[in-house]
């Protein structure tokens, strides 16, 4: 769709200076006019001094002007719509997320089949089938969120004062493994502040996703210390996150880490609301 004519159609509209609902008529007096309107199941007529029938004649032109442009908007915001509809049911995923998984899962299964089942061989193949899965899955959600980011920047509506000054590339962990995003930024000099859309909407604020945020929460809350909780995703989970990056994550979360941190006893459920 032409954004530059959305962008023509609306600087019109807002050009109207003046705008009136209804139709002039003669009174049946003859001696004056009438401005009629049908307004919450009822008509509503006034009548019109000769001094304001100007005025009344070029607010009525604005609203006919105003009810055409809009009109021709819609019909652009219909055909883009039309047209997104269609471009969804003819996109499927990119061939490299497909390939990347038949191909590992092939490759292991080549090595398997051609070695003696010894040892801690079964253990060793569970762990390496995870981290093939792991490695298409992550790809799958990064290539998820990003159309996420490109959709949520499209439709955000910077303030007044909030400059956008490009796109930036962040570093973001999941359950599957870690990916990139790329969002915009937006600079607001009056609070000397940056922002991005993208991290609020999608609760990127400390650069892991929801779930993996959730997932530590937990394990800060069940683990006697950060260590064990890191030594536990590890190997449950085979998620590298540091017992460092567990203490911040549960002190981003909100007051309810200090609770967890001074714990003595067995820690309970994780309560701690995830940003």
């Amino acid at each position: 769709m032409n954004q530059s004519e959305k962008t023509r159609l609306l600087q019109q509209i807002a050009a109207i200076p003046a705008m009136e609902r209804g139709k002039l008529s003669a009174h049946s007096s003859g001696r004056h006019l009438k401005l009629q309107r049908w307004q919450d199941g009822r008509n509503h007529t006034r009548h019109v001094p000769a001094d304001e029938l100007p005025a009344v004649q070029s607010a009525l032109a604005g609203y006919a002007q105003y009810r055409q442009l809009t009109e021709q908007y819609a019909e652009l915001v219909i055909q883009e719509t039309r047209q997104n509809i269609a471009d969804v049911k003819k996109e499927s995923l990119p061939p490299e997320i497909l390939l990347a998984q038949e191909e590992e899962i092939q490759q292991l299964i080549s090595r398997f089949e051609s070695e003696e089942w010894q040892g801690n061989a079964v253990a060793q193949m569970e762990i390496l089938v995870r981290t093939a899965v792991f490695k298409s899955a992550n790809a799958l959600v990064g290539w998820l969120l990003q159309r996420a980011a490109d959709r949520i920047d499209a439709q955000y509506q910077p303030s007044a004062r909030q400059t956008r000054k490009g796109r930036e590339t962040i570093g973001v962990q999941g359950i599957f493994g870690r990916f990139t995003l790329e969002r915009d930024y937006y600079y607001h000099e009056g609070k000397d502040q940056g922002h991005h859309p993208v991290e609020a909407a999608l609760g990127l604020e400390v650069g892991y996703t929801p779930a993996l945020a959730k997932l530590i929460c937990l394990e800060g809350a069940d683990e006697p210390t950060y260590l064990k909780a890191e030594r536990h995703l590890a190997q449950t989970g085979g998620i590298a996150v540091s017992a460092r990056q567990i203490q911040r994550v549960v002190q981003r979360v909100g007051g309810s880490a200090q609770v967890w941190q001074e714990r003595q006893a067995q820690p309970g459920p994780c309560d701690a609301p995830i940003l």
